[in-house]
């Protein structure tokens, strides 16, 4: 019986979430700079 294995649980359970939240802001970012990519496109299409 080790009275750590909880506090290391803890830890992990930390870092994982941790992990979803960059994961989720990178995704966001990556929206965002398609978004702007599907943007200038569609005006260059426009001009042309």
């Amino acid at each position: 019986m080790r009275p750590t294995s909880g506090s290391n649980d803890d830890k992990e359970s930390g870092l994982l979430q941790g992990e979803e939240i960059r994961m989720l802001v990178q995704l966001l970012v990556i929206l965002k700079l398609l978004r702007l990519l599907f943007q200038t496109w569609r005006l260059r299409t426009m001009k042309s």
